[in-house]
């Protein structure tokens, strides 16, 4: 199992465009340089009224299925 630990700031505006379809997937680069498309929807449990931000440990398995996803301090 791979995991990755990854810094978001989706302002608001940003998440919204997301949340009408407009885009479904966020790219973004672990700490260790790996980038990483990640379905939007996995995010809807960190969704504030500002958009989605921190840092998050994401884990997947060894064909690419996201297994685990939290927020970190």
């Amino acid at each position: 199992m791979a995991r990755y630990l990854i810094d978001l700031d989706i302002p608001r505006e940003e998440w919204l465009r997301l949340y009408r379809g407009t885009a479904n997937a966020i790219l973004c680069r672990a700490d260790d340089g790996t980038r990483i498309k990640i379905a939007a929807h996995h995010f809807l449990s960190f969704v504030s009224y500002s958009g989605v931000m921190g840092r998050f440990e994401l884990k997947i398995d060894e064909n690419h299925k996201l297994q685990s996803l939290k927020r970190i301090n």
